[in-house]
């Protein structure tokens, strides 16, 4: 009966909600690359004058202890009006932008994320006489990107194949690096497929403890870096622009990133780039090759 019912009223309340605050109805299986995204929507409304938040889930917890400055962008359940109006912005045509303009996310950045204790530490070491921004991170996610079938068919590629050729074009461009680091949710994985990286420069691999938080971090106080198409990775690519512009030492055309996205949308191409990043816009063999040569390469979110 409940359920039954549940169209008659919200069909009732739409007016109300129409002039309410606006709730983004989080999923369950969503992660802090989708969050911070919904963060960032949250923030933009806030700023032009309209009340958006984003429904707490539990994967949001260590990351709102890591970012306490996005508490209030946020509502529990028993926190929600019935005046509320539960939205899914990234069901719309809004997923196919950027929430904002890269001016936008700058001051995102810098209201919201780079005030916290975590990523003050990374700043104070990227400002630091001894900092090395020579120093290489190649990041891979791998994730249910690899793990489900559904999710390969739609967002896998050849992530040796695309580190490769996003290594190369970094050495082209702003010459060897004085050290290679991978940081990944799989470093046995890397250890395996990723070895070709030391012809480039001295090898090393993050430990494989480390947390999801120490990953972006990592990749928040990277002078170069590769990154592959993962919402994540977009987020530790944002933090290194913004945190190397801080200093005056920008470094956004020394972030490498992929032309693809995902088969599904958009005609595959990214739509969450910075565009001041460099850009991947193929692979030998292309995007589609982990779809005919197995999944061994498909990297995840």
């Amino acid at each position: 009966m409940r359920e039954r019912l549940r169209p008659v009223i919200g069909a009732a309340l739409a007016p109300v909600r129409s002039r309410g605050r606006k709730v983004a109805w989080t999923p369950a299986y969503m992660n802090v690359g989708n969050h911070l995204f919904l963060w960032w929507w949250a923030w933009l409304g806030s700023a032009a004058g309209e009340r958006r938040y984003l429904l707490r889930t539990p994967a949001m917890d260590p990351w709102l202890l890591a970012f306490p400055l996005l508490a209030d962008l946020t509502v529990s359940r028993s926190e929600v009006r019935l005046s509320d109006d539960r939205v899914r912005p990234w069901t719309s045509a809004e997923r196919y932008r950027m929430p904002g303009s890269t001016a936008d996310l700058d001051r995102f950045l810098d209201e919201r994320l780079l005030p916290s204790p975590a990523l003050r530490e990374v700043a104070a070491r990227v400002g630091a006489a001894e900092y090395d921004d020579q120093a290489l991170v190649v990041n891979v996610r791998r994730g249910d990107y690899f793990s489900d079938p559904e999710h390969l068919r739609e967002f896998g590629i050849d992530t040796a194949g695309y580190t490769r050729a996003a290594v190369e074009l970094s050495v082209a461009q702003d010459g060897p690096p004085s050290s290679i680091r991978v940081v990944s949710d799989d470093p046995d994985w890397c250890r395996r497929e990723l070895g070709f990286l030391e012809t480039y420069a001295p090898l090393a691999y993050a430990a494989k403890a480390d947390s999801a938080l120490q990953n972006l971090l990592d990749l928040a106080g990277a002078g170069r870096l590769v990154i592959p198409n993962s919402t994540f990775s977009y987020w530790g690519g944002y933090l290194s622009g913004a945190i190397h512009q801080r200093h005056g030492q920008p470094n956004h055309a020394r972030i490498w990133a992929p032309r693809f996205f995902d088969r599904l949308h958009h005609g595959g191409r990214a739509w969450n780039l910075d565009p001041r990043w460099s850009v991947v816009e193929d692979i030998p063999g292309g995007w589609d090759s982990i779809l005919h040569n197995g999944p061994a390469g498909a990297a995840g979110s």
